[in-house]
């Protein structure tokens, strides 16, 4: 396997370029400069587990703070703390990331070797957007992240024949929670993605450690199969997309930058499986309470016993992709809208309140009323 390492050249022409000192009117990573998509949005209505609330709460528990105060910028209220079933609209999951890193001014939360201060990834983005190839760019990347860092770099991009690698520093896993491991492999791959303007596939994702029980977490995030206890942390694709040129320049950065919480840690429904198929029509429907299985295989040309056979391949069943989708969009509403919660459950297809109290409970072990005790 071999490690790329490429060597800094000029800036390519033709690229759409303005002096850093007019970037830097866009502060990377932080509130202000964070653009809030419409919650009604299909793309944002997926929720977060409340094990990467706790996660990213780690560093300041590390400082010994109580970290309910910490929750209320969010509107997270702090029984969901208690409930391991407990989930958040990802609005709320942003918000929570953005009042840490100015509370902290630590891009990385208490995790790294050393704080990464708020700006950091916005300086690296500015230093590596007109490399030629995303390979290059992320090598780079690598390299002036481990400047930060005291010299050793927490991921790195490597190629071995047809596969393309990236690769999480070994000695990171051994934090409890996994996050920063899980923060590089999901912000990389994003961003990877983004600078050839294509979504990078991939072949799997590789994990050193045991299986979590949030495991379910890790196959909506990455869409691929997963490893564990593997020999290393790493995410495998085509090595043909290390190759692929970058496409964006200055401007496009500023608007990435701009909503880079939200480009690089929310995954939009893209993938090739069934059960992704399923999930877009549920998020691109006025009323996606009334798709029915029959609906989806119609849609899709097949018949509704093969949709059925697809799906428990995938390890999935319709009913249980759409009780997915009933309880990110409650979730989400409750969390962002006043819409009554007789209207949310209507929305989601429950003809009874009482029915869906039920429902909600069951799914995070909490009233829709716990979602409305707190506003930002």
């Amino acid at each position: 396997m071999r490690v790329l390492v490429h060597k800094t050249r000029s800036c390519r022409r033709g690229r759409n370029s303005r002096q850093a000192s007019q970037d830097s009117e866009t502060p990377a990573m932080s509130s202000e400069s964070a653009s809030t998509p419409n919650t009604a949005s299909s793309n944002y209505n997926r929720t977060v587990s409340i094990h990467f609330v706790h996660a990213a709460l780690r560093g300041a528990r590390q400082r010994g703070e109580a970290v309910e105060p910490l929750l209320v910028p969010a509107g997270i209220p702090a029984s969901a703390l208690d409930e391991p079933r407990a989930r958040v609209s990802f609005e709320q999951y942003a918000r929570l990331l953005q009042s840490l890193w100015r509370h902290m001014d630590d891009e990385l939360l208490g995790c790294g070797r050393h704080p990464l201060p708020l700006g950091s990834f916005g300086m690296i983005c500015r230093a590596i957007i007109h490399s030629n190839s995303m390979g290059q760019a992320m090598s780079r990347a690598s390299r002036y992240y481990a400047l930060l860092q005291g010299g050793r770099a927490d991921f790195m991009i490597a190629r071995d024949g047809d596969l393309g690698y990236l690769i999480i520093e070994e000695a990171q896993n051994t934090l409890p929670d996994h996050f920063l491991a899980e923060t590089l492999l999901v912000a990389g791959h994003r961003f990877a993605s983004w600078l050839v303007g294509d979504s990078i596939p991939l072949k799997h994702v590789d994990f050193s450690f045991a299986m979590p029980v949030y495991k379910r977490e890790y196959e909506i995030i990455f869409a691929a199969p997963l490893r564990f206890d593997a020999e290393r942390t790493a995410l495998c694709f085509p090595a043909a997309f290390l190759d692929a040129p970058v496409v964006q320049g200055d401007d496009s950065l500023r608007v990435f930058l701009r909503n880079s919480i939200y480009e690089l840690l929310l995954r939009r429904e893209h993938g090739k499986k069934v059960s992704a198929q399923v999930r877009r029509m549920l998020g691109h429907d006025e009323d996606g309470s009334t798709l029915h299985l029959e609906t989806a295989a119609e849609r899709l040309a097949m018949s509704p016993q093969t949709l059925r056979r697809h799906l428990k391949r995938e390890g999935n069943t319709f009913q249980g992709i759409k009780d997915g989708w009933r309880r990110d969009t409650a979730i989400t509403l409750l969390a962002e809208t006043p819409i009554p919660i007789a209207e949310i459950a209507r929305r989601v297809g429950f003809s009874e309140s009482s029915t869906f109290h039920r429902a909600f409970k069951h799914w995070t072990g909490l009233q829709p009323s716990a979602y409305r005790t707190l506003k930002p």
